[in-house]
């Protein structure tokens, strides 16, 4: 007689604190599903630019069919790139796809914001992301009267340096290096602001700390030397920005030659001279920067964080500049965030979607107070940092107010250090005409997705992600007697002190 062995039965898994799958509610802010056709969610406006896997063009967002209100405002324009795919070139799609996560990992002033990232029916991917309207670095160069292209001076182009670090800080912390950092890579915001945006994270890629990258990945003209020795780490971003400074002072290059091979023979050697009578007028500091960043060495190359304290950088753009220590500022950011700690985990959730899809002008009061605050400089408010800022303001607290303080406004309610995103949700106190109904119906439509005209919980789940377990979103949705789903309506009463 054969005797089967009698198997046992998994006991069903208690979902009472079990994690909800999927990623972060941070990474899951950037939309990231499927759809039939990406001409039903956007309309082409015009192409920015075309290559071997597709283009990148502006567009404009569809109006979701529920949205019947007579003359909604149209969608803010976004930049479209799209992937056309071919079996020949699946590493342009592989390519896209690491674009997207890494972007869904940043949260930054100055790196390009991601939106939302789909897969059609035909297989092609897309990504929306902010649109930049102010041109690249290079189109900015100031011109003289002549209508010719001049150098940066010294007190306009440190800002610019300073930003760039500030990104590539963030980056670097978060283990991403871009590879790829020149004056086509960054864009300004809009043609009236002087804030820009590090962009194409095409080549950019993961890296773990201590062990060399190998790709030979890059543009010439701002490669670092070990990319050519094909054994390098993130400090090859450095070395590019050393290049990008070099340029905007004396619109030549460090390295040049006839062709490439001689451009990078240049390189190798890792010599370069000051030979432009451009530099007569430069000061010895930016000098000194520079030499720091194209270094030969990378142990002995600088960091983003510490060529942020280098003496040009404090000289030509000092912290007065960038940061808001007023008194009366940081009080109504104080009541804001103590306000924010308060509402309900729904609120938080909407005001967090609406502050990801603010657009950049008119934040600015707030990121001045953030960078005033970040002092590790890789776009974090740490629970230091947050003392710090809070104590500033209020010096009766104790750590222990501030720590409870911290957890309520942590959407996670675990994190060590508040993201610029959360921060921009939390002080939208400071501004709350901007949380118009506009922005909550954007905000309303990223989170029901599937344009159905109600948020269900299940779409609320894959939102919050591994952030939330299963109990607090039944009690969150319990609480406030959701039912079937939230209603436009309802998902705006949430929001009644604002607008």
């Amino acid at each position: 007689m054969i005797f089967k062995k009698k198997l046992k039965k998994k006991p069903s898994a208690d979902k009472t604190n079990q994690k909800l799958e999927g990623g972060s509610f941070r990474s899951n802010t950037v939309l990231d599903t499927r759809c039939r056709a990406i001409t039903d969610k956007y309309e082409y406006q015009e192409t920015l630019g075309e290559g071997k896997m597709g283009k990148v063009a502006s567009a404009r967002k569809l109006k979701p069919s529920y949205d019947k209100r007579d003359n909604p405002p149209p969608h803010e324009l976004v930049a479209l790139k799209s992937a056309i795919v071919k079996a020949s070139d699946m590493h342009c799609v592989k390519a896209l796809r690491r674009e997207i996560d890494l972007l869904k990992e940043l949260d930054h002033p100055n790196v390009v914001k991601g939106l939302e990232a789909y897969k059609s029916s035909d297989r092609n991917i897309h990504l929306a992301f902010q649109y930049c309207t102010g041109g690249n670095l290079y189109s900015r160069f100031p011109v003289d009267e002549d209508g010719q292209r001049v150098p940066f001076h010294e007190k306009d182009a440190a800002p610019i340096i300073y930003q760039l670090l500030s990104a590539l800080s963030h980056m670097h912390a978060s283990c991403i290096c871009h590879r790829d950092v020149k004056f086509e890579n960054i864009m300004y915001d809009s043609e009236d602001t002087n804030v820009i945006n590090l962009i194409d994270f095409g080549a950019a890629c993961k890296f773990n700390p201590g062990k060399a990258m190998q790709d030979p990945i890059g543009t010439v003209y701002t490669m670092a030397r070990e990319v050519q020795m094909g054994k390098y780490t993130e400090k090859v971003d450095l070395w590019s920005v050393g290049v990008i400074t070099y340029m905007m002072l004396s619109l030549t290059k460090p390295f040049y030659g006839e062709s490439k091979y001689k451009i990078v023979s240049k390189i190798m050697k890792g010599v370069f001279r000051y030979y432009s009578p451009r530099w007569e007028n430069v000061s010895s500091t930016a000098k000194s920067f520079i030499n720091a960043l194209i270094e030969i060495d990378p142990e002995k190359r600088l960091s983003a964080a510490q060529a942020m304290n280098h003496p040009w950088i404090k000289e030509f753009y000092p912290s007065e500049e960038y940061c808001i220590d007023d008194e009366k500022t940081l009080k109504i950011l104080h009541d804001s965030i103590v306000k924010y700690s308060t509402y309900n985990d729904f609120k938080k959730i909407g005001l967090i979607i609406v502050a990801h899809q603010m657009e950049t002008d008119h934040v600015e009061i707030m990121r001045k107070v953030f960078d005033t605050y970040d002092a590790n400089k890789n776009g974090t408010i740490s629970f230091p940092d947050f003392v710090t800022m809070m104590g500033k303001i209020q010096q009766d607290y104790n750590t222990d107010d501030l720590r409870e303080i911290f957890h309520k406004i942590t959407m996670d309610h675990t994190s060590k250090a508040i993201r610029y995103t959360e921060f921009l949700a939390m002080a939208m106190g400071m501004e709350p005409k901007l949380v118009t109904e506009d922005r909550l119906w954007r905000a309303f439509d990223r989170i029901d997705y599937e344009a159905r005209g109600t948020i269900t919980k299940e779409q609320l789940k894959l939102l919050m992600g591994c952030d939330y377990q299963y109990e607090r979103i039944n009690e969150l949705w319990g609480e406030h007697d959701f039912g079937a789903g939230i209603s436009f309506e309802e998902f705006v009463s949430f929001f009644d002190d604002f607008i």
